[in-house]
């Protein structure tokens, strides 16, 4: 018999905290916050006073960020 409080880890439905996401991101937890508030970071959500991401929304994020300058040149 299952659990019927087990949480089931589907990435769109994972919350990370804030020190989670900024690693996740490499990015420090202050910038985090100011991308954040800017509306440059998506997936906030405010529980109570706090304040998680969702990991799906990250992944969307990154997956839609340009590739780095010459990334797809091939070199000669």
């Amino acid at each position: 018999m299952s659990d019927p409080l087990a949480l089931d880890l589907v990435p769109s439905r994972v919350l990370l905290t804030p020190d989670e996401a900024a690693r996740a991101l490499a990015l420090s937890a202050r910038t985090l916050r100011r991308r954040t508030d800017a509306g440059d970071i998506p997936g906030a959500v405010k529980i109570g006073r706090s304040i998680r991401y969702r990991l799906a929304d990250l992944h969307a994020f990154v997956n839609g960020l340009p590739a780095p300058h010459g990334a797809n040149t091939v070199p000669r």
